[in-house]
């Protein structure tokens, strides 16, 4: 399988809501590793090729100066490997990929979606599945950190994160999302970093 696209293989093993909830924990984890288990061999291999077409660029991106998010690092092991190393992972967040993929929570279902349409959009010879995906993950960074800029800014003028200051933050994001569907997690990724209660 190994002409298969990245991200085409992985979500064939994982799902895409598999795969949705990987880049959920990617991009709203504030803590500078995260530990992705999954269950065979087949499945890690897959899912570090796709972090590996994927998170350089996207690592890159966020090291540019003045921007606010920084993306965790990943790490893939097997359930068995896990049981055999965890005291190796302590501090890091533990994604148990099977049990927790089914999280519902608006922000997932966005990214299963987003999934879904890099996979299934018709294929281009120039671009490929884990290109938009990657293309995507590029996008949706670039406004959270507008907000999460914004939003900082914003809690420095009021000192505190009060109704005025949601309504504002709220305004903005509106203003900067290309979807609706985008805004949860937007929220998910300033909460998750200790911007807003």
């Amino acid at each position: 399988m190994s002409g298969e696209d990245p991200l085409t293989r992985v979500v064939r093993l994982l799902t895409p809501r598999g795969v949705g909830y990987v880049i959920y924990i990617l991009l709203i984890e504030p803590s500078e590793r995260a530990v992705f288990v999954v269950e065979s061999e087949e499945e890690k291999e897959a899912l570090k090729q796709l972090l590996d077409a994927v998170m350089p660029e996207v690592r890159e991106f966020t090291k540019r100066p003045g921007f606010h998010i920084r993306v965790t690092e990943p790490d893939v092991v097997t359930r068995e490997e896990y049981e055999k190393r965890w005291r190796e992972f302590t501090g890091a967040r533990i994604a148990m990929i099977k049990e927790e993929m089914g999280l519902r929570a608006e922000a997932v279902d966005f990214l299963e979606r987003v999934v879904r349409d890099a996979v299934e959009r018709p294929k281009l010879f120039w671009v490929s599945p884990t290109d938009r995906l990657r293309e995507r993950m590029l996008e949706i960074l670039g406004r959270a950190d507008e907000v999460y800029a914004h939003a900082i800014k914003i809690l420095g003028e009021r000192g505190a994160f009060d109704d005025k200051a949601r309504k504002d933050i709220e305004d903005f994001l509106s203003r900067v999302v290309t979807t609706r569907d985008e805004i949860p997690l937007i929220w998910d990724i300033l909460r998750y970093r200790g911007v807003i209660g």
